[in-house]
């Protein structure tokens, strides 16, 4: 599969996953130290933004080896989309919370095109490296796919979410239900 399938795979699930939610489907958070579907999808956001400035700034990193041989990535996206292992995001990715749901879906796109745009760089793209905190180094493209495998993992935590709401009590629904 090609690197813009992918990304456009990943993102029309986090969609998909989204769509036709309620309010109290977008704030419902199964425990406090847990995000709610509009905490995941605005960290999306914030996480393309951040991918879109490494990769903009990738001709000023490193160089990779000569003999480096490029990262197994498949084994990297079948790990990255492994729920049983848990991340706690930096502070710097972490959801601000002000933002509503139509928002965070239009940064979402929009940071999501940026990072897909970066995928014409040209030879920097495979030439430099850039530290993962979790994978280590990794050149461009495949920072490229492992933000595509990130918004893939998410959705399956939008998923989680979602399987436990099932669907919270809308007070103001039901109280229009109940008239």
């Amino acid at each position: 599969m090609e690197a813009l399938e992918y990304l456009a795979e990943t993102r029309d699930g986090v969609l998909a996953a989204v769509e036709g939610l309620s309010e109290a489907q977008w704030r419902f958070k199964p425990a406090p130290d847990r995000w709610s579907v509009l905490e995941i999808v605005e960290h999306l956001a914030i996480v393309g933004s951040r991918v879109t400035k490494i990769l903009e700034r990738l001709g000023q990193a490193p160089v990779a080896p000569v003999d480096r041989d490029p990262t197994p990535i498949d084994a990297l996206l079948k790990d990255a989309l492994d729920r049983s292992r848990k991340f706690h995001a930096p502070s710097i990715v972490c959801p601000t919370g002000r933002l509503n749901a139509t928002e965070v879906v239009e940064q979402f796109l929009s940071s999501h095109a940026s990072v897909g745009d970066k995928l014409t760089m040209g030879p920097a793209l495979r030439r430099n490296l850039v530290s993962h905190l979790v994978y280590g180094p990794l050149d461009g493209y495949e920072w490229i796919l492992m933000y595509g495998a990130h918004n893939a993992r998410h959705t399956l935590q939008i998923r989680e979410v979602l399987r436990i709401v099932v669907a919270p009590i809308d007070p103001e629904k039901n109280r229009r239900e109940n008239q």
